[in-house]
């Protein structure tokens, strides 16, 4: 989240999301985020103190917990239809991430995106499909 620095999410046997950082040289320890992970993290920045992260739950919502330079928010869910698979998520670099996910009933079925902003959420639609 800074110049120079690598940083691996990944979903952990135990189903947590958990993250280990590269910087200066070296690995530093796995931390541990927690929270019930049914799928691949997603992750983007959009400033330098700033990480969102996004997965689905065991409820099949998408969650979000974001690092704002002095901690991490904690877990929210992101309400909305039921989510199948993992989400994407990237950042055009103005305080916002774009994640998109699919959507497996109707009347909302196909892509599904969402602004998640610096003050809040938007639903920004998304297409429907089959």
């Amino acid at each position: 989240w800074g110049t120079g620095s690598i940083t691996v999410f990944y979903k952990n046997q135990d189903s947590t999301c958990r993250f280990i950082n590269f910087s200066n040289g070296a690995w530093g320890p796995i931390e541990n985020l927690g929270g019930v992970v049914r799928s691949s993290p997603a992750v983007c920045s959009w400033h330098p103190n700033r990480v969102d992260t996004f997965h689905r739950g065991s409820d099949d919502a998408c969650w979000h917990n974001s690092w704002n330079g002095n901690g991490w928010s904690g877990w929210s869910r992101i309400g909305g239809d039921p989510v199948t698979g993992s989400p994407a998520v990237c950042s055009t670099g103005d305080e916002k991430s774009n994640f998109s996910f699919a959507a497996p009933l109707p009347p909302k079925r196909g892509l599904q995106t969402r602004v998640f902003g610096a003050r809040r959420m938007t639903t920004d639609g998304g297409a429907s499909g089959t």
